[in-house]
Order: structure tokens, then sequence, then C-alpha cells
């Protein structure tokens, strides 16, 4: 690995990392500056995840989701699953060690799995950064190859958001507290949904809240979230299933029908040939591709509007919502160090024994090592929120780990450099 390459990879990682922060900081000025206000924020978020986000998945996966594809892409499941996995236990190990609160661990496991590596990959795309990985197919271009990475991505989030949503208020439960440790402490009001908004409340349920009492009103709020629907004579594990049904695994399930569909393939994925493509499909595609850059500039106003909820409540009330330096300290070094070491090391070793199952393309193994990095989703306060703890710890950590966030730019370099030795 020359200096001079590095350099190069790690100057180019840097300005897109630089570009994702600004797009960041736009929205964070503009909830600061009055532009948008908590409902609007909502309402784009829920836009993005219920709309934009399904037609990205179904134009971007859709294509390479074929019966061949699969027979090798299933890697990329059982990494993503592999990968989640240890991060919990790593979580788990500072939580046990380390008394940390339960949040910590999903915040150590549930990182922002789509806005963010999307928009990096957009932004990587006008630098040279990415251009040694390209060629895997003959003929290919960058663009292509950037273009399979993002299918690559959009298929971890789908494993990510459902563990994510399995498992992760189970940890988080473990910072209820039980009446006799009940406390008095300030209480939000609720908290914006993350990119990965699955739509857990309605405009109508909030605003029917009442604002004068709050004890009222997280009871209110705690009753629907927690509220599901009787299901007569249906089996408990299908229960379950219809709880992570969310618009993103609905978008996949409909690019997994299309691309194992022949005649559906032929007639809507193929750009130079299909006929449904220049109208249907580059429609969906234009409104996939609003979901990108909007996303992060609507995670940008919440992260303004949740900090100034805990803002608002007082000097003694901000004391109690503001984390501890371990907790975050701990949750930034897996998200940011130990994380990708270990999938950086994990993958190179993969590659070295080169097994017949694996796929040889650098894409694919540049997405495996940055996937798992980065910092941690809004998905957390959504989370916080189903099961009742308190949001403003959680929040306050979020402004930190995304003001942090440049920091990706070193695990971008760093892969790629690997790659190039593995090339």
């Amino acid at each position: 690995m020359s200096n001079a390459s590095f350099l190069v990879s790690f100057f180019g990682a840097l300005q897109a990392a630089i570009s994702v922060e600004l797009t960041l900081f736009y929205g964070y000025a503009a909830a600061r500056l009055g532009l948008v206000d908590e409902t609007t924020s909502h309402k784009l978020s829920g836009l993005c995840t219920r709309v934009f986000l399904p037609c990205l998945i179904v134009v971007q996966c859709g294509p390479e989701l074929t019966v061949t594809d699969i027979k090798e892409l299933w890697v990329l499941f059982v990494w993503s699953f592999l990968s989640i996995s240890l991060a919990f236990l790593i979580g788990w190990a500072g939580r046990y060690f380390l008394k940390l609160p339960g949040w910590a661990v999903a915040a150590c496991a549930i990182n922002n799995a789509n806005a963010m590596p999307l928009l990096l990959l957009q932004s990587l795309s006008s630098t040279s950064a990415l251009d040694s990985l390209a060629g895997w197919k003959p003929g290919e271009t960058s663009e292509h190859a950037i273009a399979r990475a993002k299918t690559y991505v959009l298929l971890y989030m789908i494993v990510q958001q459902s563990y994510g949503f399995l498992a992760g208020p189970g940890w988080l439960r473990l910072d209820v507290k039980t009446d006799d440790e009940e406390q008095p402490r300030p209480q939000l009001s609720h908290i914006l949904q993350d990119e990965e908004h699955v739509g857990l409340l309605d405009d109508d349920e909030l605003n029917a809240i009442p604002q004068q009492d709050a004890a009222l009103a997280a009871r209110h709020l705690t009753d629907v979230l927690q509220y599901k629907p009787d299901y007569p004579k249906i089996p408990r594990y299908l229960q379950k299933f219809g709880d992570v049904l969310n618009p993103p695994i609905v978008g996949a399930l409909m690019a997994l029908f299309i691309g194992l569909t022949p005649p559906l393939h032929k007639l809507m994925l193929n750009a130079g040939s299909s006929p449904l493509y220049p109208s249907l499909t580059s429609s969906l595609k234009n409104i996939g591709d609003l979901f990108t850059s909007l996303q992060m500039f609507v995670l940008g106003c919440q992260l303004y509007l949740t900090r100034a909820k805990a803002h608002n409540l007082g000097p003694d009330a901000r004391a109690t919502t503001t984390p501890s330096w371990r907790t975050s300290l701990f949750v930034l070094t897996v998200r940011f160090i130990i994380m990708p070491a270990s999938c950086i090391g994990i993958v190179y070793g993969l590659v070295r024994l080169d097994p017949v199952w694996f796929r040889r393309d650098p894409m694919l193994w540049f997405v495996m090592m940055i996937s798992p990095s980065g910092p941690s989703a809004i998905l957390l306060a959504a989370l916080g929120e189903l099961v009742h703890v308190d949001e403003a710890q959680i929040a306050a950590f979020l402004f930190i780990s995304y003001l942090v966030s440049p920091l990706i730019s070193v695990v971008v370099s760093l892969a790629i450099e690997v790659i190039g030795t593995l090339q």
C-alpha cells in the first residue's frame, strides 16, 4: 500500500464524507431557521420511507435479483446477519463489563445503513476513488459498478432493518424503570421518525395527544405504539411476521418477484430493450432517486428538532438527558474502529481463501467492509419511543454520532487500499 495511493483514496473519501455532512447540515440549518417544523419533518420522513425508498429498491435491486445472481448473493445476506450479530455481541459485552445502558447495545449494532452509504457512494462517484473497483464484468464502467454497489447496500439495509426491529426493542426495554424505580423525568413529545421510518404513528394520532398532561400523553402514546390488532385464528408467528412487514420490505419483495419472473424482468428492468423502461420504470427511478439526498436533509432537521426539545427542558433536565462520556466513547469506538477493522479483516481473509461460493466482485467486498460501519441510525429514537424509554439521551448521542461521521472517510480509504492489494 503506497502512501500516494492511500492519500488519493483518503482525500476522495473525505470529500465525499464532507458532502454528506453538508447535506445533513443544510437540514439542520433549515430546522434551526424555522423553515421546517416537526410536523413537516415527520411527513417528509414518512414520504421518503413509504414511497421513495420502496421505488428505489424495486428499480435498483430488481435487475440484480435474477436466479443466477441470488445463487451468489446469499453470501451478502448471511454476512449482513453475522456482522449485525457481532455488533450486538460487542454491545452486550460493553453493557456487561461497563454497565452501559441497554440502548447502547442497539446503538452498536444498528447503524445508518441506507441514506448515509447511498449518499456516500453518490458523492464518491464524482471522484476517482472507486475507479479501481470497477471491471468485474467485461467493459464495466465505474458508474455501472457504483449502481451495483447501491444494490448491495439496499440488500444489507433490508436485513438490518428487519433484524433491528426484532432485536433492538428487547435491549432498550432494559432501560425501562419499574414503578418502584420510576422517578419524575422530563418527557419529550413524540420523537421524529428516522430515515427508516415505518409509520408507527399517524399525524392525527399525534395531534390527539393532550399536551397539557405529560403523564397522560405518555400513557396514550405508549398505548398507541404498543397497540396490536386482534388477529383471530392467525398463528403467532404470522402476527410476528406482520409486525416487521414495512414499506421497504414490501419493496424488496416486489423487486424479488419482478426480478425472478422473466416476462416481468424483460418488460420492466432491461434499460435497453424493456418496453416499459422508458415510461414506468424511469418514473419509478425518478421517484426513488429523491430518497437519498432528501432523507439525509430530513435527518438533519430531525437532529436539530430532537436536540431543541431537550434544550427547552431546562438546565437540570438537560443534565439528565446527556449520555455519559463512557457510553458515547464506547459506542463510537465500536462504530468507527472495531466494526470496520473486524469487517475489513474478515473480508480480506475470505478473499485470500478464495472459496468457490464467494463472488470475486471488488465492489461487493467494498460494501461488505463499509456497510457495518458509520454512525448509529435514528431508528434508535423510534425504538426508544416504541418501548417508552428516555429518548433524550438517545437524541443527544445521535447528534454527537453524526458530528463525527466524517471519520467514515478513513474507513472508506482503508477499504479501497486493502481491496487494491487483493486484485
